[in-house]
């Protein structure tokens, strides 16, 4: 079966955006943009073509901006539909969550009630025990040792080595 892949056909479900970019062809040319920016030139060029007397030409602009005002109201009632179910769902699933947490609690107390032990030992917190810091003292001779032990030697490339063992053979 050969699969359909034109984009128009989704029976009439246009999922159309307030960024979805529309090309329209009207008597005054080819406009493109928005269908919010639609909206708007052609109210302007209703307006000019009331100004101008020409009342036909005013009426056929009004009815492109009113096209253009009805997809604009079609995005926005699916954008409200659609965040209304999110909210739902949303609100379904937290009810659903405090349930859960809620049971889970009980069961937990449960659990608790019958494994409390008769003798209780209180321990001392934490953050009362003092923490206790041994100081050492160094001595500047035994870091200067310290310190020349750690130097590592300059490394010597592998064409140096054979340049200087050619300058000891030639001489």
């Amino acid at each position: 079966m050969k699969k359909n892949n034109n984009k128009f056909r989704n029976n009439n479900n246009n999922m159309y955006n307030l960024n979805y970019r529309f090309d329209s062809v009207s008597p005054a040319g080819k406009c493109c943009g928005t269908a919010l920016d639609l909206i708007k030139r052609y109210n302007e060029l209703a307006k000019e073509a009331h100004s101008a007397g020409d009342y036909v030409e005013m009426e056929v602009f009004r009815q492109y901006a009113e096209h253009y005002r009805k997809i604009v109201t079609e995005i926005n009632e699916r954008k409200a539909a659609f965040q209304a179910q999110n909210m739902q769902s949303a609100d379904e699933r937290a009810e659903q969550d405090e349930t859960e947490a809620e049971e889970q609690n009980e069961t937990n107390n449960q659990q608790t009630v019958s494994n409390i032990p008769q003798e209780v030992v209180v321990q001392e917190p934490l953050s009362l025990k003092r923490k206790t810091l041994k100081v050492v003292e160094v001595k500047e001779s035994d870091a200067q040792i310290e310190a020349e032990q750690t130097v590592k030697p300059k490394r010597v490339y592998k064409k140096k080595i054979k340049a200087s063992e050619s300058a000891s053979k030639a001489v």
